[in-house]
Formats: C-alpha cells, structure tokens, sequence
C-alpha cells in the first residue's frame, strides 16, 4: 500500500515546513511517497529516498502541475495534495488509508496557524451535493475545505484527475467527487492551513473571479436543489457540439469571444475552426475570452492542439490528452497531429498510443483504426500499416454511415497507392 503526496509547487522558505510536514507522515504498514513540482533549475536541497521532483515550466497552471505528479505514480492506493506554507499533521495519512479503505475519497479539520477552526462539520458522511451547493452559496464558508480532501488514487483517475480552470481546481474535483460519490468527514485537524487566512475563513467565494463560471459548469442541466442526474453525460454534450458544429463549419465564425457569449457558443465556435484546420484562428479565439472558459476540458484539449499544430511544440497537448483519456479529446489531437503532417517520431508514437487506447475500448472502431494506417505509414512501418489497413477495411463494410464509410474507404485508397511501393514484391493490395 502506497500513500502518495504531491506538492505542486513550493518557495524555498517553505522546504523546512510544508515539504518536512510530508515527508513526516505515520502511515503504519504502508510505504510513503511525496512528489514535488518545481521550476526548472530550482533545487530544494533535499535528498531522500521517498521524494521524487518533477520540473515543469513556471506558467504552467498548478492543476496541471499537480496532475503531472499525481499521474507519475499510478501505483498508489491513497493520494493526497499539500499546498504551499501549508503543514499536514503526522498522522493524516494514517488516517487516510483508515478512511479511504471504505470511502473513495475523504477530508478533515482545518486549523488556520493560530489553532482556530476554520472547516468543520460533524462527523460522518458528507452528503451528495453539499459541498458544491455551500460552494455556490455568496456567503458562506465551506464546512468541508478543498486542501483537506485526500483520495483513493483508482477513483482520482477514474474522475480523469483536476480540470483545468485556472482557480479552484481543488474545489472543482471535491465537487465533482461529490456528486459521483459521498466522502467520508473526520473532525480531526488535518491540516493547517498558513496562507489567505482571514479570506479563507471569512469570505471564500470572493477568492476568484471565475468561481461562479466553474460552478455554473458543474451545475450545467441541473438544479441546484436537484439530486436527479444529469440530462446528458459530459461526452454526450460534447458529441452534439461537436455535430451541430460540423453542421455550419463553412459558415462564418466569429473572430473574438463577445461578453455574453455562452460557454456552448464558445465551444461551438471553438469546433468550428478545428474542423477547418484554422489553427492560429482558434488560439486566438480562445485567448480572446482571458480565461473566462478555461474550466472546459474540451475547449482546452481543442485550444492546445491547435496551438501545437500552428506552433510545432506538441509537449503540454499530449500529456493533457494523456491524462484525459476520452475518445473525444483524444481523436482532437490524432487529427491535429495527422493533418499538419508532422514527422516527429516522438508525437507519432504517442499518437500510435492513445489510438490503441481507443481500439482497447472498441477494437471497431472504424476511424481509430484508420488512424492507425495513417501514423504508420508515417513512422515508415509499411507493412504494419497495410496490416491495419486491412482491418480498416473490414470495420468499414460493418458502418452504418454510408457517408462516414465512402469518406474512409477513399482515404484507405490514398493510402494503399503510398504504402504499395513499400511493400515486399509480391504483396497484394486488397481493394
């Protein structure tokens, strides 16, 4: 059993406390793992075995930040995120691998650096929705805080780790948990909390901006009050985005995002320009809302694939479609990787990897395995290519879209004319 502690980022004041803190933990039995995110070239100055540090550069977002380490060990049973100046009790992770055998996730007390009680509730489990609804309430404090949640690793993954919003992103996943399933609360102190003190305490909505942007998301086809489920799954909104978008792609779009533009607009919009290839056009859309947006996992995954097909650096959008494993989000990328015909073998392979990952899910699926052809042939394995194509083929006479299945099987015959000449003498070209 391992407990795994991400630090996403850290000041140097804050080794001798916040990272000592972590690396202090009582977990009984269980092994001990604490991950630290710095700036590259940073150094803590701090050697043991139990720490492994990540660089990441210093724009990056802390949710992405804490996703990169909280995906490097997948090996974990319990997962737990320690904030900077902040200091974990000795025996919080004991108790969270006491509370996580039964609850998938969990939290606890908070103290502020003088002892006082911020986050309290009685004991017990926390009830679906409370948390958000406290959340969207103007006044007030949360009973359960975000930094004193902790979570059985299988169901963090499962939840596809933090949005990327640029605040809140803790709040947005204990939320999100919550509705998936109810926590277990202990009113013992976890953690105390050092930064923000009197905002946290006082006032926690006016903390950012966008927290009723990402609360508005998360309660999208819902009533507040309601405890029915969703009209739609997330996947299900995007698929009929992204059809309405297919609709009118030709049709104009706009050039900037405009005040009262809705988050389905934007997303419609957004499609519309991926469908047409207009890289440098969608970055510059999505930039045009300054964040207004950014709690969105799709209108994310389509803003940076586009800015790695229009700039040529691929890194930030495969590791966000790595840790964001949905079909959708993913063929996103698969298209913008095949349609700027890059020859980075180094993207390829990823690409080569996550179509398997959709094939593991549905090994018919028409269009991965067209994918498969195609990067490939550009990897220069011919005769692994014409082995997909073949497979391709046959997944196709099975399509129920005459239309989907004439566009895929004109594209196999382009890419039978460029593999053929590669192909050992003799090696016949199916149809």
């Amino acid at each position: 059993m391992l407990s795994h502690i991400v630090i996403g980022r850290i000041s140097a004041e804050n080794v001798a406390t916040t990272l000592s803190s972590a690396l202090a933990q009582l977990t009984g039995t269980g092994d001990l793992a604490v991950t630290v995110v710095v700036e590259r070239g940073q150094s803590l100055g701090v050697t043991d075995p139990r720490l492994t540090v990540l660089e990441a550069d210093a724009e990056a977002p802390i949710a992405e930040r804490e996703n990169l380490a909280a995906f490097s060990r997948p090996d974990a049973t319990t997962l737990r995120f320690l904030e900077d100046g902040d200091l974990l009790l000795p025996t919080a992770t004991g108790d969270d691998v006491a509370a996580l055998t039964d609850a998938p996730w969990c939290a606890g007390g908070a103290a502020d650096s003088g002892g006082s009680v911020i986050n309290r509730r009685g004991a017990g489990t926390v009830p679906s929705r409370t948390v958000l609804e406290e959340w969207v309430a103007d006044t007030a404090a949360l009973t359960v805080h975000p930094n004193t949640a902790a979570y059985q690793f299988k169901f963090f993954a499962a939840l596809g780790g933090f949005p990327a919003v640029s605040y809140g992103h803790r709040t947005a996943l204990m939320a999100r948990a919550n509705e998936v399933a109810a926590g277990h609360y202990r009113t013992s102190q976890i953690l105390v909390l050092r930064p923000y003190i009197e905002t946290l305490r006082m006032r926690p909505r006016t903390f950012g901006a966008d927290r009723p942007l990402i609360a508005r998301a998360l309660l999208e086809g819902r009533d507040a009050a309601s405890t029915a489920a969703p009209s739609m799954s997330q996947e299900q909104v995007w698929t009929r985005i992204s059809d309405e978008a297919w609709k009118t792609y030709t049709e104009g779009t706009a050039t900037e995002v405009a005040p009262t533009d809705t988050l389905w607009e934007v997303l419609t919009q957004a499609r519309k320009f991926h469908y047409r290839f207009a890289w440098a056009a969608l970055v510059r859309y999505v930039d045009s809302a300054e964040g207004r947006f950014d709690h969105d996992d799709y209108l994310r995954a389509m803003y940076l694939t586009a800015k790695a097909a229009w700039r040529g650096d691929w890194t930030t959008a495969i590791l966000f479609t790595q840790e964001h494993q949905v079909p959708r989000i993913v063929h996103l990328l698969l298209t913008a990787v095949f349609e700027t015909g890059t020859a980075d073998p180094v993207v390829l392979e990823a690409a080569v990897n996550l179509t398997q990952g959709i094939l593991d899910a549905d090994s018919r699926s028409a269009v991965a395995l067209y994918r498969m052809v195609s990067f490939n042939r550009l990897l220069g394995r011919y005769e692994t290519a014409e082995r997909w194509r073949r497979r391709a083929l046959d997944a196709i006479s099975a399509l129920d879209n005459p239309g989907l299945s004439d566009h895929l099987r004109e594209r196999l015959l382009v890419e039978a004319v460029t593999i053929a000449p590669h192909l050992p003498r003799g090696e016949e070209i199916p149809a």
